[in-house]
């Protein structure tokens, strides 16, 4: 049985870069949100902010699936109680990845074509294209 995608994995998008190296932070993330109260800190991250700007150095809280929190520098001692930290030292976190051209459904595991053109493909693509951040 596959495993349904959180909210968080397609928020985060969940794409870490690391020099030319894309790293996903979703699995990782997953991971913490089941085995903690749903309250995440990222600091001491490069965050890509989705308007153009960008934090050099900045912190992400996120609380029950939703960001909470955008800041530049590190966060208040206070800030920093109850939660997981993560440390994104040397990685940027940037909002998910749009595709706006795609044919869901046609692409199976090892075909593509109208003959894959299914429901059950359809939420496979579509889980697929969460679980590497495009939404």
């Amino acid at each position: 049985m596959k495993k349904k995608v959180s909210i968080l994995r397609i928020l985060l998008a969940a794409v870490i870069c690391s020099s030319s190296t894309l790293i996903s932070l979703s699995n990782s993330l997953a991971q913490v949100t089941n085995e903690t109260a749903n309250t995440i800190l990222i600091e001491n991250v490069r965050i890509i902010v989705g308007d153009g700007s960008v934090i050099e150095s900045g912190h992400v809280e996120f609380a029950n699936g939703e960001i909470t929190r955008v800041a530049t520098g590190a966060a208040a001692a206070e800030r920093r109680v109850n939660k997981t930290i993560i440390n994104g030292e040397g990685k940027t976190l940037m909002p998910a990845l749009i595709d706006a051209h795609s044919h869901l459904g046609y692409q199976g595991r090892n075909s593509w074509g109208s003959q894959n053109y299914g429901i059950e493909n359809l939420i496979d693509n579509l889980q697929q294209y969460a679980y590497y951040g495009f939404s």
